[in-house]
């Protein structure tokens, strides 16, 4: 049995953390003392011990550790509890790699007199969507997932047989924590595989915008397109259309500045 100030050195745990562990019920002492109210560790308490302590070196949080400890019953289920927390934290990374990209662009764009601001001056038209063949993905998510099903696709999908730039069909007029969105391709002959959908764009006439820069920007060519369908009393309905002419690669990004977005905003036949 070890006294308090020796498990600390044993473990290099504070005893101040100790007992901090100790009134959370997280490593509590295997006995105390009743009249001096020492705290007394054994061996199995320095397994535990030994857990926290990686654990904590690991980035998990005090609720993650409470977690794991009423759960671990042996070596295996240790190296699923590391495997869950592997996954969050690849997940975090691309979420703070999404924030930092999003902030250096916005570093690097004077607010005042940035090309964002003088975007504000687009040049909205009105197009003819011609009839047109596409495989899709559709998924009820966050935009933020785009990427990983335009990777699906382009893996399913017969690159000989894409006839076009990628393109998004977004579903809501509005924009929605959990969105309907669906992943495009323009195809020349339909494609036989699970999960991916065969369908033709009908023709229509629609409101047209072409954005260059980043997709941070694209509220932008928003604002103007609905503007102008404010403007002239022009109704419009779902789905909006992002079309990709110039933009990221499946593993490098390219230049931000230099990426070329068409938006179409289907308008009611009047």
């Amino acid at each position: 049995m070890y006294k308090i100030g020796e498990f600390s050195t044993i473990t290099g745990m504070t005893t101040t953390a100790l007992r901090y562990y100790d009134d959370k019920k997280i490593l509590s002492p295997t006995s105390r003392d009743t009249e001096t109210g020492y705290r007394y560790y054994d061996e199995t308490d320095l397994r535990k011990a030994r857990v926290i302590a990686l654990l904590r070196d690991f980035g998990f949080s005090m609720m993650e550790i409470k977690d794991v400890l009423s759960n671990f019953e042996s070596n295996s289920d240790l190296m699923d509890y590391l495997k869950e927390k592997a996954e969050l934290i690849k997940s975090d990374i691309q979420k703070q790699q999404h924030i930092l990209e999003e902030l250096q662009s916005y570093i690097t764009t004077d607010v005042h007199e940035n090309k964002g601001v003088s975007k504000s001056t687009y040049t909205v038209e009105i197009k003819n969507i011609p009839q047109i063949l596409i495989a899709s993905i559709r998924y009820s998510g966050k935009y933020g997932e785009i990427g990983n099903y335009f990777c699906k696709l382009y893996e399913s999908v017969e690159e000989k047989i894409i006839i076009g730039p990628p393109l998004v069909c977004y579903h809501d007029l509005e924009y929605k924590e959990t969105a309907d969105i669906e992943i495009c391709v323009p195809i020349s002959a339909p494609v036989s595989v699970v999960r991916i959908s065969n369908r033709k764009l009908p023709d229509s006439k629609a409101l047209f915008v072409t954005h260059i820069g980043p997709y941070g920007q694209l509220k932008l060519a928003y604002k103007a397109i609905f503007d102008y369908a404010a403007k002239y009393n022009l109704i419009y309905h779902e789905p909006i259309i992002e079309i990709y002419q110039k933009g990221p690669g499946m593993v490098l990004r390219g230049n931000q500045e230099k990426y070329v977005t068409e938006i179409y905003l289907p308008l009611l036949n009047e």
